[in-house]
């Protein structure tokens, strides 16, 4: 039997400082997402999350961005078979992740 998966995007409010540190050594998958951001929003979001401050972070117009990256870098890392997802759903501005992931 084939098992479906769902995915549940986390929304504002999910961000802190040093989250995803993990994943900025060991993938190159995941930091050529954060890359493309800071180049197409000019907004180092690697930086702010190692060395900026949870007030940094907490900022509209940076945290909103900030985790739609974050969201989808991590999707990129994730090894799965599409078709044996069933459900993409997010939190709030998790959503949008949700939409970005499923290519819709």
């Amino acid at each position: 039997m084939t098992r479906k998966i769902g995915f549940v995007f986390p929304g504002q409010g999910s961000q802190s400082v040093g989250m995803l540190s993990d994943h900025f050594g060991s993938s190159e998958a995941f930091n050529s997402v954060f890359d493309i951001s800071k180049e197409v929003l000019g907004i180092d979001f690697k930086d702010l999350i190692q060395n900026g401050t949870s007030e940094d972070l907490a900022v509209t117009k940076v945290t909103q961005p900030l985790l739609l990256t974050a969201n989808h870098a991590l999707w990129k890392t994730v090894k799965i078979n599409p078709t044996h997802i069933e459900l993409m759903a997010g939190h709030s501005l998790g959503e949008y992740s949700a939409y970005v992931a499923a290519e819709t």
